[in-house]
């Protein structure tokens, strides 16, 4: 996983893991004194990221990077505690890699972030994570 970006000065994955932990904690800790949700790492707790999302349209604020960094984080750290998988560098970002018995499946997590905020009717975080991890998620988004 150690790998350098183009142009030799950008950070290693893992420099980049390593900060991303420290958005995602501090993230976790505001959302929970703030709006009262209780993020767990659970793939349960993941709605809640869509109702957080929800709000912010609602409140028509904009997804600043750090918003979109914390979400994006904590749906991806989430996604590897409950299944498995590492961080891996993606095409724009970093993305979550699945291993599989016969291939492996790297998921753009912050893709996902970037398309539940611009149609906040289309797919939900839910319901995407919910197609990768099948049944630990009821068809309502709550734990089964």
């Amino acid at each position: 996983m150690s790998q350098r970006g183009q142009g030799g000065g950008l950070p290693s994955v893992e420099d980049r893991v390593d900060q991303l932990g420290k958005v995602v904690s501090l993230f976790v800790a505001k959302v929970e004194a703030d709006f009262d949700l209780h993020l767990d790492f659970d793939p349960g707790s993941i709605p809640l990221m869509d109702v957080f999302l929800t709000e912010v349209h609602r409140q028509d604020h904009d997804l600043t990077p750090s918003l979109y960094l914390s979400i994006g984080g904590y749906v991806g750290e989430t996604l590897i505690r409950s299944v498995g998988g590492e961080w891996v560098e993606g095409d724009e970002n970093l993305a979550v890699e699945l291993e599989g018995e016969a291939h492996s499946q790297r998921l753009p997590i912050f893709d996902w972030v970037k398309d539940a905020c611009a149609d906040p009717h289309g797919d939900s975080l839910g319901s995407r994570l919910r197609h990768v991890i099948g049944d630990d998620l009821s068809a309502d988004g709550s734990p089964e």
